[in-house]
């Protein structure tokens, strides 16, 4: 089993820290949800977050990880799917 430290190190290497990471990720999320003209369903506020924590590593560590660009994809089609055209 890996120890968590291991794991805290190699995704810090990868990423950068996680307080670059919460301070871009909360930066972004407080900048949208001030700017919101309408309420938003738990699953939109969720998909936004994770979307700009996708990009917050992006930014902070390195921008050549694909996941981070498929995860952004993937959250973007889950609440695509939830959503309803009015």
């Amino acid at each position: 089993m890996t120890d968590i430290k291991d794991t805290l190190q190699e995704r810090g290497s990868v990423y950068g820290t996680f307080k670059e990471n919460a301070n871009c990720t909360q930066t972004m999320y407080n900048e949208a949800m001030a700017s919101l003209n309408r309420p938003l369903d738990n699953y939109e506020r969720e998909a936004i977050h994770m979307i700009l924590h996708k990009i917050s590593r992006i930014v902070c560590g390195h921008k050549t990880k694909k996941d981070n660009w498929h995860d952004i994809a993937g959250y973007a089609k889950l609440a695509e799917d939830l959503t309803e055209d009015q």
